[in-house]
């Protein structure tokens, strides 16, 4: 028997390891509600909470989370310069982004400074669940249709060989083409 925060005995046996996220984006009203939303699945903890990069970097330090949902656009430090100092530190915390952007450069540029996943913010609870939980296995998770370019859209593939992740390109309607 071990107690638990309240002080009350409960079973080791009973006890569920649960994954440590920390939220870092410099909206405190979104910190705080994908804090109530993330803690309403069993299976997730939140840790702490960072408004910016700067943050992230010295929190990611003192408190080891196992997952962080990463804001890319923010002030003094931003997300992009965060994921580099934090795969530094420690390679095996994992980094979902958490973005309004779902433009290409930004989806490469977080995978290129080490993010393990990358989805939007109008994202479904349900949705943000199951890539937070992918991460922590170690996959890589881009939301599905994160980006698109005019009718096509871009889908992300992980090759298991080389664990790089491609960018393919689907066309989600017929085009005729004109050349001239």
């Amino acid at each position: 028997m071990i107690l638990d925060n309240n002080q009350r005995l409960i079973n080791r046996r009973s006890v569920k390891k649960l994954i440590k996220v920390m939220i870092v984006d410099d909206m405190k009203i979104l910190r705080e509600c994908l804090k109530m939303v993330i803690e309403q699945d069993d299976n997730f903890t939140v840790v702490a909470c960072a408004a910016n990069g700067r943050e992230a970097v010295e929190m990611s330090m003192l408190y080891i989370p196992d997952i962080i949902l990463m804001d890319l656009n923010m002030p003094i430090y931003s997300g992009h310069d965060a994921i580099k100092d934090i795969k530094t530190f420690n390679n095996a915390i994992k980094i979902l982004v958490l973005s309004v952007d779902g433009d290409e450069k930004n989806i490469t540029r977080a995978f290129q400074n080490g993010a393990d996943g990358y989805v939007l913010k109008n994202i479904d609870p349900m949705e943000l669940f199951a890539a937070m939980k992918k991460a922590f296995k170690g996959e890589k998770y881009v939301q599905e249709n994160a980006f698109s370019i005019g009718n096509e859209t871009i889908k992300v593939e992980q090759n298991q060989q080389d664990s790089n992740v491609y960018l393919r390109v689907e066309f989600t309607e017929e085009r005729e083409m004109l050349w001239q």
